[in-house]
């Protein structure tokens, strides 16, 4: 994932084996939502993010 602000990479992610839709959990949705509130606040040090 990535957007002007930071690149997020190893995101967990479960797959739909019949259709391979990709959906991420609420947690790890809640964590994206605080990096993103940092970034843009300029509080994130780091462009790329490795989860």
């Amino acid at each position: 994932m990535q957007t002007d602000l930071i690149e997020m990479q190893n995101i967990p992610c479960t797959v739909c084996q019949e259709c391979g839709h990709e959906q991420i959990g609420q947690q790890v949705q809640k964590k994206i939502d605080k990096l993103l509130e940092r970034a843009a606040k300029g509080k994130l040090k780091a462009r790329v993010v490795v989860m």
